[in-house]
């Protein structure tokens, strides 16, 4: 084929992912990773990346040299300005297009055949955010160079891919199982030199065993997990990305009982090893985990497209398209709502923290999805020019976080959600209790004491035991409490009781048998006006049920003082 006629190919390709992912350009945004990382790598010298990219030592704190030195190059190069990030990304990409074409033709696949299994691979659904996201060039350029490590090795350029093994090392974690695939080239297509992978394995194992050992007793969303409820989740998720149908991925393993080909067994075995160390990470799933495997299973694809009717693999092809598009638009859609979120929490953090006094504690209340602790502070490292020792950032779950608001020094930040607008609050100095406290709306929340966590679509998540302060009238009043109650609650023991105090009165008593809110309202008799400190007592807890993940025991929507 000529290479007009490729480069036409190519060109083609390029356009209908360009015109499916436009949007990246216009609507993309950073998320707290990307953030992080954009801030602290233009600060490393050139020589730790070097250093740490030679060392054959596994080095904690995820940092890896090759994709962090893509973080440092372009944030030294274009600042904050996404969409050039965006654009680069893309350029990787297509590099790695062009290697699934190549790879796949080497192996045999003609030129309709591999057009099928690069087109499997451009726009998947699963993969959308490895093409929108700056935090995921780390498992493209272990796809780059895994796929030259591989195409090297079946060229008998040995050294060559071995240093390419290398770089996808040193770039992420899955391409310590490229080494199986190795074996698998040389039992199939070479001539059965054991030796010659073996070199290319005993990397991968130093790296895997000296990351196990160093991580056995971490516990991150990294930590690996092989208990049946764990692999059940994993492989019921991943299997469900592939062809972007429930479990579909599956039928993977029976394909080699049916096809007779090498090159389609190499595809899929590509796919599986790759895909088995995510497997084993249950805290943290996500379709871009599927970069690499399925870059192997689009040459897999199209090495099977090869030996088939041209109308059947076009029809089918078509058929999944619809699927995947429908998919695509959808996971593009929540991508974006995701960074008009993360935008507009950076814009009003970027224009109002300057205002601040130097030594404002920032209290992260509610954040964006996609917006963490450490993003944040990334955005204030940069924003203030500080380092991170001096910035004082602390998140509401901490004991005495609440109490602390009560310093018209402490900036507040609450994210409203439903609206994507941060609200930064601050006690004005010497300002009054309020009687009534209604966590629909922000305000407040300084007078709150132990025992509370961050809001949930209107409500907060009461402890055992909760502490706040109000006004109370010094005349007759009622006091209302709205809660709710939710199934998983009555779980432990069929019931929830709630005991309210201003020692020594006990404003209100009650126990509630079925799921549901609940608005109460108790007398409050006179005499007794002015601040008073409220206790709650609350059981059964939360935490004793089998799927609770934090110190919780009922949702708490307001309460407070009403005058009669």
């Amino acid at each position: 084929m000529k290479i007009a006629s490729r480069l036409g190919l190519f060109c083609a390709a390029v356009l209908i992912f360009l015109v499916l992912n436009s949007d990246a350009y216009k609507q993309g945004y950073f998320r707290d990773d990307d953030y992080d990382n954009a801030v602290w790598t233009p600060f490393v010298d050139s020589k730790v990346f070097v250093d740490a990219f030679v060392s054959p030592r596994y080095i904690q704190g995820n940092f890896r040299p090759v994709g962090h030195y893509f973080f440092k190059v372009l944030s030294n190069t274009y600042g904050m300005d996404f969409p050039k990030w965006v654009a680069w990304i893309h350029v990787i990409h297509f590099a790695n297009l062009i290697l699934i074409w190549l790879f796949a033709r080497r192996l045999g696949a003609g030129i309709l055949a591999s057009c099928v299994g690069s087109a499997f691979f451009l726009v998947h659904a699963a993969i959308v955010e490895v093409v929108w996201q700056p935090m995921y060039v780390f498992d493209q350029f272990c796809t780059l160079f895994g796929l030259g490590c591989l195409i090297l090795y079946h060229r008998r350029q040995y050294v060559l891919s071995f240093v390419a093994f290398w770089i996808a090392l040193k770039a992420k974690e899955p391409a310590l199982v490229l080494p199986l695939s190795l074996f698998a080239i040389e039992y199939w297509f070479g001539g059965r030199k054991w030796w010659r992978p073996v070199p290319f394995l005993l990397a991968g194992l130093s790296f895997g065993i000296q990351g196990i050992i160093a991580n056995r007793n971490a516990q991150t969303t990294y930590s690996l997990s092989i208990s049946p409820a764990s692999l059940v989740k994993t492989i019921s998720f991943y299997s469900s990305e592939i062809w972007v149908i429930p479990f579909a991925g599956l039928l993977l393993l029976a394909i080699p009982y049916f096809v007779r080909n090498r090159a389609v067994w190499l595809g899929i075995l590509i796919g599986i090893t790759t895909i088995t160390p995510v497997l084993l990470i249950a805290n943290r799933i996500s379709g871009a985990y599927l970069y690499l495997p399925l870059a192997g299973l689009a040459v897999g694809i199209a090495c099977f497209a090869e030996s088939q009717p041209v109308l059947s693999v076009l029809a089918v092809f078509l058929a999944w398209s619809g699927l995947n598009l429908t998919q695509l638009d959808k996971n593009q859609r929540a991508i974006k709502h995701q960074a008009n979120s993360n935008r507009a929490y950076v814009q009003t953090l970027s224009e109002k923290a300057p205002q601040l006094p130097p030594d404002t504690l920032y209290m992260i209340d509610t954040n964006p999805e996609q917006f963490h602790l450490w993003g944040i502070r990334a955005v204030l490292e940069k924003i203030l020019k500080k380092p991170e020792s001096e910035i004082h950032l602390e998140t509401v779950q901490n004991g005495d976080a609440f109490m602390k608001l009560s310093d018209p020094k402490t900036a507040h930040l609450v994210w409203i959600g439903e609206q994507q607008r941060l609200e930064i609050l601050q006690r004005p100095p010497a300002a009054p209790l309020l009687s009534f406290l209604d966590f629909s709306r922000p305000g407040g929340e300084w007078q709150l004491g132990e025992g509370w966590h961050y809001p949930d679509q209107g409500v907060r998540w009461a402890e055992v035991f909760a502490t706040a302060m109000v006004e109370r009238p010094a005349n007759e009043s009622v006091f209302n409490i709205s809660v709710d109650v939710i199934p998983e609650l009555l779980r432990a023991e069929g019931k929830v009781r709630l005991l309210v105090l201003h020692p020594p009165d006990i404003i209100g008593n009650v126990v509630m048998e079925k799921p549901g809110p609940y608005p109460f309202s108790w007398p409050a008799p006179a005499g007794r006006g002015g601040p008073a400190r409220l206790e709650f007592l609350i059981g059964p807890d939360y935490t004793k049920l089998p799927d609770a993940q934090r110190p919780l025991a009922l949702r708490i929507r307001s309460f407070g003082f009403v005058q009669k």
